[in-house]
């Protein structure tokens, strides 16, 4: 087994319980502002390798492999669980490997499909905007990732915090899944794009995000 030293860049106002968890892996962790939210932390990132000549920058939003694997993953999944196919695929954008990865399959076997993309209403620079802080952690990252195409993208979505919040909460609390933020704000722009297709429609997101990651989070639950 091969042991790399693993340095990981990410905003201060990221959870605890992340934190704790690479601190427990032995990554060593380095905090940037959270107002300059994750693109501070990739320009932080760069900025480091530059000084270290051995270390190799893993970069998640512009690898081609994060999109594969979930081609090759997810979307064989998906059309295992769904021979017909299904009417929309709605996903928020954070490396844009899962929403990107499918798509690319969806879109050869079942060509209606709407992919719909997903960002946070506050920086939505998917649709034309300015990068801005959002509480949806792991959306709305401030720029767009080097994997996502926009020509497999039917239609985005804005999603407001409070949105993703309630959705969240409501997901815990009448569903009993306790998830993350992004999978709130999955959810409750699913459920845009399912009243707006009507009834007999079917339309797929993913919960990708465990709620037990996030309770440090100031207000959780309670937006």
């Amino acid at each position: 087994m091969k042991h790399y030293a693993l340095h990981l860049f990410m905003p201060s106002d990221a959870s605890l319980e992340k934190r704790r968890m690479f601190d427990g892996f032995g990554a060593t962790l380095h905090l940037t502002p959270a107002d300059e939210s994750v693109k501070g932390a990739q320009a932080a990132a760069k900025t480091y390798i530059k000084s270290q000549p051995k270390a190799v920058l893993i970069d998640q939003f512009a690898d081609p492999a994060v999109p594969r694997v979930h081609a090759q993953t997810t979307a064989q999944e998906i059309l295992a669980d769904f021979p017909n196919g299904v009417d929309a695929f709605v996903m928020g954008v954070g490396t844009a490997g899962t929403i990107m990865g499918v798509a690319s399959v969806l879109k050869k076997v079942f060509p209606k499909t709407l992919i719909i993309a997903v960002e946070p209403s506050v920086s939505a620079v998917l649709s034309g905007g300015q990068p801005g802080i959002s509480k949806i952690q792991q959306l709305g990252l401030g720029f767009v990732p080097g994997n996502y195409q926009s020509e497999l993208v039917d239609r985005v979505v804005k999603v407001t915090d409070a949105e993703a919040y309630l959705a969240t909460r409501r997901l815990a609390r009448r569903e009993g899944l306790l998830l993350g933020i992004s999978s709130g704000a999955n959810v409750a722009a699913a459920l845009t794009i399912a009243s707006e297709l009507g009834e007999g429609k079917t339309v797929l997101t993913v919960l990708c995000d465990a709620g037990q990651r996030y309770f440090s989070l100031k207000n959780f639950f309670e937006y």
